[in-house]
């Protein structure tokens, strides 16, 4: 049990208290008159742990990681009509050079016009499974490789001094997102192959691909595995420099700005 002097010493620390949760949410959420109102009478005090996000495991991961995906497959679901639009355009030219394209687009309004007429409002997220599906190896790969390499360049701030430990972060970084790349490149060349797979205008209106296993086996059977890299070292430096920035700078902010109840 606890008297009256000594719940006030707690919710004086910050209401940093170890109480059941109905204690718990008045001594931080209230002010200290609130919680003398509340409990006037003596209580008995139940220490409850509540386990940091470091110390939560397997299961938080993979929480988190399931929630990341769900996120980013309503995203990408939500603007597939406007990726597949912008990838019809740029790559116009070489589908008119094919027959896979009578006329070149007037516009984006035209682009989303035609290509609901021609091949109906579904078409407009062909390619958007594929898409979904690349997020969760990349992801995945990314945070896995990324550990890796910090593990392996083994720099710290305090030992090395920040400037190394910075670079450090960096290359990790970007070493991760080419690694990854080398993995999951197929499925967004997969998944390019079947944006761009406009209804022929020389063949009655048939597709180039039936489905994802069918680009795979098309460009097996014609470049090999040669095929389904292609344009691998543009995206690879592209990916460095988006990585080796995206993961670089928030691990070398983060311990900057969190610090002390914000960690």
């Amino acid at each position: 049990r606890v008297t009256r002097a000594e719940f006030s010493k707690m919710c004086d620390d910050k209401y940093d208290v170890k109480a059941p949760p109905p204690l718990l949410c008045v001594a931080r959420g209230m002010q200290k008159k609130a919680c003398f109102d509340f409990h006037a009478s003596p209580c008995t005090i139940y220490p409850v742990r509540v386990p940091a996000p470091s110390e939560k495991g397997l299961s938080g991961f993979l929480v988190s990681f399931l929630m990341g995906g769900v996120s980013a497959a309503v995203s990408k679901t939500a603007v597939a009509p406007i990726e597949r639009v912008k990838l019809l355009i740029q790559n116009q030219d070489e589908m008119l050079k094919t027959g896979r394209l009578t006329r070149p687009y007037k516009g984006i309004g035209e682009c989303f016009a035609r290509t609901i007429k021609d091949e109906g409002v579904i078409s407009l997220w062909r390619g958007n499974a594929v898409n979904v599906i690349r997020y969760f190896p990349t992801q995945a790969l990314n945070f896995a490789f990324k550990d890796h390499f910090k593990r392996m360049f083994n720099y710290k701030k305090e030992r090395d001094g920040y400037w190394k430990w910075f670079g450090a972060n960096l290359a990790s970084g970007g070493a991760a997102g080419a690694t990854s790349l080398l993995f999951t490149y197929s499925l967004d060349y997969a998944r390019t192959r079947l944006t761009n797979d406009a209804k022929s205008s020389k063949k009655g209106g048939e597709r180039q691909f039936n489905g994802l296993i069918d680009v795979y086996r098309k460009t097996l059977k014609t470049d090999g595995i040669a095929g389904l890299y292609r344009g691998f070292n543009v995206s690879c430096a592209g990916i460095i420099v988006y990585r080796g920035l995206y993961f670089g700078i928030y691990d070398s902010v983060k311990p900057v700005l969190l610090t002390g109840d914000l960690e």
